[in-house]
């Protein structure tokens, strides 16, 4: 048990590194760079949030939850397979990527470096998912905290550039040099044809998956994109802002997914569904204990700390952080209810509960726009969110009693 526990743990904490990570590049950039373009970058980072993610729940997550427990020879080639298959629609995203630059001229430069750098951005948070299935957790936790350690060395005492670019292209490379070094860790091999095994064997799971990240996530990310177009980069900066200082509560609701989805797969296998839903209603309850503690330390911390790690964008985000607070918790709640009904195997009916909020939610969203920028967004975010959660919980409580 003790082992079991401990596994978990180390599976929540190497995903916390990871989004520490995006944390620790979003502090360097936004003391460095003109409001402005932080504005940019906040857009390059909700764009590969949804690139990388979408993928990842094609591949990796399908593996996670359908894959994970078995024979270790099949285990291997289906890593082998998800991560072939994933690196075949990186190449695609980048393609996407380069032609987005076109039609977004001020975001061109960033999203060709990022189309750079999406396989192996892929790679570097597949690997995680992989790592830990074998029950090398400890693996992954050192790569990660080398990624790290490399963001903070090249950027900071090494190079310290003084563009957005620079620090992107920066960024890129270590995450290079963490995937590659993943792949050779994970000791798995890449090949065409596992990318078409893995497609023509998961085409239909792979719908499901992929349906409901996008919806999800696509909806949490529009306020960036809906502020930059019909607020200002200020705005999409704030929102930016406002999610470093809201590191605890992205880390619990993303290492929760890599460290328990399994687990909990496995427990819905067997029939214990009342556990399931305790561990729901636990992780549930952490998210609330993660938002309160962030809000207390922001409203304790004093401003000239913020200015320090957030440079210009500092007033914006101090602004807008409670509505962002509120809107991440609600977020964080939906996500962990989302958890919940992907180890029940429900993968169709959470997508279908996403369809059904997602228009209602970009719709308060756009009113919140209009209304009042970036803290209006976080408000109509909240709000979608909150019903999403609702309605996952009474599907967990009727799959529970069925």
């Amino acid at each position: 048990m003790l082992n079991k526990l401990a596994k978990v743990f180390l599976g929540i904490l190497t995903q916390g590194i990871a989004s520490i990570a995006t944390m620790v590049l979003s502090i360097i950039v936004a003391r460095s760079v003109p409001q402005a373009d932080f504005g940019i970058f906040a857009i390059t980072i909700s764009t590969w949030i949804v690139v990388v993610g979408s993928i990842r729940a094609s591949t990796a997550e399908v593996f996670l939850f359908d894959h994970s427990v078995g024979e270790r020879h099949q285990v291997s080639i289906r890593i082998s397979q998800s991560a072939s298959a994933g690196l075949m629609l990186s190449l695609i995203a980048a393609l996407g990527l380069v032609a987005l630059g076109f039609i977004v001229p001020s975001a061109a430069n960033a999203f060709g470096i990022l189309a750079v750098g999406i396989p192996a951005l892929f790679l570097q948070d597949a690997n995680r998912f992989y790592l830990i299935s074998e029950g090398r957790q400890l693996v992954a936790l050192a790569v990660d905290v080398t990624y790290v350690i490399s963001i903070v060395l090249t950027m900071v005492f090494l190079f310290t550039p003084g563009s957005l670019s620079g620090f992107l292209w920066l960024w890129v490379a270590c995450s290079w040099v963490a995937g590659v070094s993943g792949v050779v860790l994970a000791r798995y091999g890449i090949s065409l044809r596992g990318a078409t095994d893995w497609f023509s064997g998961q085409s239909r799971t792979i719908v499901h998956f992929f349906g409901d990240f996008v919806v999800a996530n696509g909806v949490a990310n529009a306020a960036v994109y809906f502020v930059a177009a019909w607020g200002s980069l200020a705005d999409a900066a704030a929102i930016r802002g406002s999610q470093v200082l809201l590191v605890p509560i992205l880390l619990v609701m993303r290492g929760a997914s890599v460290a328990l989805g399994g687990e909990l797969a496995r427990l819905a296998s067997v029939g214990k569904r009342r556990r399931v839903l305790q561990a729901v209603g636990v992780l549930s309850l952490v998210q609330v204990v993660a938002v309160g503690a962030a809000g207390l330390v922001v409203s304790v911390v004093p401003n000239d700390i913020v200015r320090t790690l957030l440079g210009e964008s500092s007033d914006v985000t101090l602004r807008v952080f409670p509505f962002a607070a509120a809107a991440t918790l609600a977020l964080g709640l939906a996500t962990v209810a989302m958890i919940g009904l992907k180890a029940a195997g429900d993968v169709r009916q959470s997508l279908s509960l996403k369809l059904i909020t997602a228009p209602l939610t970009l719709g308060m969203m756009t009113v919140g726009v209009f209304t009042d920028g970036a803290a209006g967004s976080q408000v109509g975010l909240a709000a979608g969110e909150s019903l999403r959660t609702a309605l996952q919980w009474r599907r967990l409580l009727i799959w529970q009693k069925n």
